[in-house]
């Protein structure tokens, strides 16, 4: 009888091991992953789905606008500089514990760089709420495209 309470105390100590695991694992991994937030983020600028980016930013970058009005101005921002996004890329991300950094290669057009530009850039994430936002885009190169 006292090895049986012995077996069932070690199988109730596994299992609430890895339930501790799963759920830590949830919280710092759920939804997706740092360069999926960058790309969804990309995308949605590329197909003027600004609700849709606003939701890949944080609080931070918000910088106390609701995702509503951020999303208003980023449709003003890329209508009236008439700027298309025609190509977007990342490379694998550094994660730090609620940090993490993504590389990314855009390629868009505006009013002024009707030819195009190509940029490449460091965007810093953050997890909030257990997703990762992003909280910064840092420009470390950009090349201005020929005709």
């Amino acid at each position: 009888m006292e090895r049986f309470i012995g077996q069932r105390w070690g199988i109730v100590a596994a299992v609430l091991f890895f339930l501790v695991i799963f759920s830590l694992n949830a919280a710092w991994g759920a939804g997706l992953t740092p360069e999926e937030v960058v790309l969804k983020y990309y995308h949605a600028l590329q197909n003027r789905d600004f609700s849709g980016a606003s939701q890949c930013v944080s609080r931070g970058m918000l910088a106390g606008k609701s995702q509503k009005n951020w999303a208003n101005e980023m449709k003003d921002l890329y209508e009236g500089g008439k700027v298309e996004i025609t190509d977007i890329s990342v490379s694998p991300g550094s994660v730090s514990g609620p940090e993490a950094q993504v590389k990314n290669v855009m390629t868009s057009k505006d009013i002024i760089n009707k030819n195009g530009v190509v940029e490449y850039n460091v965007e810093h994430l953050v997890l909030e709420d257990g997703l990762w936002k992003i909280y910064r885009t840092e420009l470390e190169d950009s090349k201005i495209l020929e005709p």
